[in-house]
């Protein structure tokens, strides 16, 4: 029965953690995130009905690891749930709203409970009967890989001349150059994209030379060539302030002090991001379909007006305009709901 439990558990967020990056499906109306939702909810509530039948049918008692991060993330959760009680729209704040499924109430619970699931079940590799740390990355790894390589697919053109050679009747939004499996959007796989830069250029920084590391190499390779390529100014920046921070947090308790060269690495990244940062040269030669987006003025705006209008609104947030916007891949005006908060 254990055993059962545990291989429950385990493949679970084995597959979690290798799917969610690349799930999408093409007979839905909104292909991307309300599935990855879909599936978040139903392997995470697999998984967590398992730890605690295990807990309650074999172990005979509640078994929690304390981690520093325990009570923000509880506290993160108990806002949500106020949140939602105290919505104007609580059909959105549970579900979250189209195109943002992923501020749902049921979404957030799903990643709180996530991160309670690998904190209690990831041990040692010495534990086979738990989670592995190397396997989880090298499912997140392999999963980011074939997200590259869509995405590459897609930013050329590849899957509509694959549809006219072959005659294949492809999906038509797989055949949009701005297609991905991670994102509705290129920017958001921009974002992606940046933290996973950071987590590449940690596993070179950290290991020695093996034919493992060819490996980061080249995913790094394909990561900042899909970043340059995209263009997206936040991503840019979110990779130049992580690797400040690592190189600050390196220099400060001396971890390199015996190859100081590895360093170069994230300072060459800061450099490049520095560049793209402060130019337009790749937008201009190869130009792709850019997301509407609210800008960082209007952003901070917002953001100020629903932490200074009232505590209430502060914390939970409310709705507070109806606007329109004009979208140039439609050619056609469209009303939409700007939220500030929830």
């Amino acid at each position: 029965m254990q055993n059962l439990f545990n291989k429950i558990i385990k493949i679970s967020i084995y597959l979690l953690v290798f799917l969610l990056p690349l799930f999408w499906l093409p007979f839905t109306f909104e292909a991307f995130e309300f599935n990855k939702q879909y599936l978040l909810f139903f392997l995470v509530s697999l998984a967590f009905f398992a730890w605690i039948a295990k807990m309650a049918l074999v172990d005979k008692e509640i078994k929690f690891k304390r981690t520093p991060l325990d009570i923000p993330v509880l506290a993160f959760l108990f806002i949500a749930i106020l949140s939602t009680i105290f919505s104007a729209d609580k059909g959105s704040s549970l579900f979250g709203f189209y195109g943002r499924f992923s501020d749902g109430l049921i979404g957030l619970l799903s990643l709180g409970i996530f991160y309670f699931l690998i904190t209690n079940n990831v041990q040692t590799e010495t534990d086979k009967q738990k989670l592995s740390i190397s396997c989880l990355l090298k499912l997140f790894l392999w999963s980011s890989f074939f997200t590259i390589l869509f995405s590459y697919l897609s930013a050329f053109g590849i899957w509509a001349k694959l549809q006219s050679l072959t005659g294949l009747k492809l999906p038509f939004v797989i055949l949009q150059r701005t297609f991905n499996p991670t994102s509705g959007s290129m920017e958001g796989l921009a974002i992606f994209l940046s933290a996973l830069a950071v987590l590449i250029v940690s596993q070179i920084c950290f290991f020695k030379w093996t034919l493992k590391q060819l490996g980061y190499w080249i995913l790094l390779v394909g990561t900042l060539g899909l970043m340059v390529i995209v263009d997206f100014t936040s991503a840019w920046i979110v990779l130049i302030l992580v690797l400040t921070l690592f190189l600050i947090f390196a220099l400060a308790t001396r971890m390199f002090k015996e190859n100081i060269n590895k360093l170069l690495l994230p300072i060459f990244l800061i450099v490049i991001a520095i560049f793209f940062l402060s130019t337009n040269i790749v937008k201009n030669v190869f130009p792709l379909p850019q997301e509407q987006i609210l800008n960082r003025s209007q952003s901070w705006t917002i953001g100020l007006r629903a932490v200074i209008s009232d505590i209430k609104s502060g914390f939970l947030g409310q709705e507070l305009v109806t606007g329109i916007m004009i979208s140039p891949s439609l050619n056609r005006w469209s009303s939409i709901k700007i939220y500030y908060g929830r």
